[in-house]
Order: C-alpha cells, then structure tokens, then sequence
C-alpha cells in the first residue's frame, strides 16, 4: 500500500516530552524533556472527552514482543532488535540536516515494517545516526503488535479504534480497506496517525503514524 511522499520536513523539535500535561496546549506540541525509557512506554496525555491525545508524541508508539518503540527512538534500537533490510543500503549514505531515510526493518519471517529515519542535527550524518520520525506497519504473521489505548493489528475493530482516539477527522471507504485519519496538526507541521481496517473481518490490518514540522 503507497503512501504521498513528502518534499522537505523535520521532525518538531518536541519529539521527546513532559509527561506534565499542563505545559502545553492541543494547538502546538508539548516541550521536550521526556525521553521514553528501553523498557517501556511514556505516558500520553488524554483529552477532556477521554481520548488519547494525538497532539502528544507520547502516544505515537508500538510494542512488539514486550519492546516499546516510540517517535523520537534512535535508529540503533530499532537495528538492536530487527534485521535492516539488505535493500536499505541508504542508511549508510550521507544525510543532510532535516533529510530522512526510509528503511526496511525485517521481522524474523518474510513480514517487515518500514520506518523513516531523520537527522535531526546540523550536520550532514548518516541514518545509522537519526532517530525514529515515521513508522508504517501491516499485521505481520504469529507477531502481536500493540498501540495506545490497547489497540492491536488483527484484534481491534472500528469502535475499540473510536473508543481510543474519538471520530476521525476523515475517512476513505475503498474495495477492500476502510481508512480512518487523524490529523491534528496546524498548518506547518504533519501530525498525522491513519488506521487501515480490512473490510473481510473489520479488524485493524495497518497503522501510520507521524510526527513532523514541514519546512517549506
């Protein structure tokens, strides 16, 4: 499944923050001095209705096997536990501060994820040296994959994904997916979470997830 590509971003300097709820408001995102830990998840934030807050990074995350990774992670620990894909040579060629990379992580069968890596210093590095900015992800095989709230590829329908993050902001209904947007971002920055949901059984099959400031 494609996805728009994107000319020119980074992502918000806000990528790691404050689990303190009143440093910021819904319009922009949070202040950062919150780095989520190895061994699990930062706490997001929840609106006034009760929903996740998905003006919050800290809701931007996944589990696998008991392993947390969230928006902002750096690339070695997604390399500590997946193997790089051998079509992902990119990572070893030079960024330009505010590039990305898009690398193909592989799990142990023939499923994989993608992710987008970004260099977020002023200096010209390599993806080996970027962090986590978007992840892309289909319902592997035998693997359980998690997301806030509970959410999981496979098991969550349409109303446990409403019950979670409210009404999308738009829906796309094609042959065969159901696609539900969350975009609650301002106008220069692409905060964006978009759930897939396989129309056979109603079940959630992807997730996108993003987080960025656009530069233009």
């Amino acid at each position: 499944m494609t996805r728009k590509s994107i000319l020119a971003l980074l992502i918000c300097g806000c990528l790691l923050l404050t689990m303190a709820a009143a440093c910021s408001s819904k319009d922009e995102p949070p202040p950062d001095n919150n780095t989520p830990s190895d061994s699990g998840k930062s706490e997001g934030r929840k609106t006034a209705d009760g929903f996740f807050d998905l003006t919050d990074i800290n809701n931007y995350w996944m589990e696998i096997n008991g392993r947390t990774y969230q928006l902002g992670d750096p690339f070695s620990k997604l390399a500590a536990d997946f193997e790089v894909d051998s079509d992902s040579d990119n990572v070893n060629e030079p960024l330009e501060p505010g590039d990305y990379a898009q690398v193909f992580f592989n799990f142990p069968d023939d499923d994989y994820f993608v992710a987008s890596i970004h260099n977020l210093s002023e200096q010209s590095k390599s993806a080996k040296e970027g962090v986590l900015g978007e992840i892309d992800i289909d319902q592997p095989e035998e693997i359980n994959v998690s997301f806030a709230g509970g959410l999981r590829l496979g098991v969550s329908s349409l109303a446990d994904i409403e019950a979670v993050f409210g009404s999308p902001d738009d829906i796309y209904e094609g042959d065969s997916i159901i696609t539900w947007y969350y975009e609650p971002g301002s106008d220069d920055t692409r905060i964006e979470y978009t759930v897939y949901i396989d129309k056979d059984d109603g079940l959630l099959w992807s997730v996108n997830m993003r987080y960025y400031k656009i530069i233009w």
